[in-house]
């Protein structure tokens, strides 16, 4: 009887070993899928911004001042506001800053460009037009993998990702959790295809960040990409 027990068990592990490369690929298939299907859908909020962003050109976008006012990068790049007396905020203003509070996970600073700016749950149209977002499926802050970020590429000088072209190879970027802070040095700056997934390709071996934004700002065909590794 245990002679029999044992044979049934060899063949039951034979069989699980056999069946583990294809339960592999099947996985890696399924995760690669759902990382097109997170890209795609953030390429769609981002190009839906800047088309509207768009529409409203004209002689307002003429209008827009080259360099900002006093104090002005401070107020345009950062979503976290002074506290201010409870009878003088809005409804909206209220509303606006608990929905920040509810989805934020971090905030992404970039001092070259004077970037300051809550990191958000999902890459959505209402997320992109309030502050910059994590992709989904992507790595996590300071963790193994590739943690990517996306933005719209504001028309307002230093808002949201205007700025970005800016930073270059050798530059910091840092991202906090409120807990602990990870400084990632840029390692590379690219204008890529928006079918050009690799960007958000990881290697388990090591750190990474990926900023994405639409390029050009005006009637944007390609993405840049800033990428940058954790230092140590």
């Amino acid at each position: 009887m245990s002679k029999k027990i044992s044979s049934i068990i060899f063949i039951v592990a034979g069989l699980a070993l056999l069946a583990y490369p294809k339960a592999a690929e099947m996985h890696s298939t399924y995760l690669q899928k759902k990382l097109v299907s997170e890209w795609q859908a953030a390429l769609a909020a981002v190009d839906q911004g800047e088309r509207a962003a768009d529409t409203d050109l004209g002689e307002e976008e003429e209008a827009l001042p080259l360099s900002p006012a006093p104090d002005q990068d401070a107020e345009e790049s950062s979503l976290v506001e002074e506290e201010l007396p409870e009878e003088s905020v809005t409804p909206e203003e209220k509303a606006r800053q608990d929905y920040i509070q509810n989805t934020m996970e971090g905030m992404l600073k970039i001092e070259k460009i004077s970037l300051e700016l809550p990191i958000l749950k999902g890459v959505t149209e209402a997320n992109l037009d309030l502050s910059v977002a994590h992709l989904e499926n992507t790595g996590k802050m300071g963790e193994p993998g590739n943690y990517a970020i996306a933005g719209h590429r504001s028309h307002t000088y230093g808002r949201q990702f205007n700025r970005l072209e800016e930073v270059n190879p050798g530059d910091l970027l840092e991202v906090t959790d409120g807990k602990s802070i990870f400084i990632y040095t840029v390692t590379q700056k690219l204008y890529v295809d928006p079918t050009e997934v690799r960007v958000l390709n990881s290697n388990e071996d090591s750190r990474e960040i990926t900023l994405i934004t639409c390029h050009p700002m005006i009637n944007p065909t390609h993405r840049l990409i800033i990428k940058g590794v954790l230092s140590e």
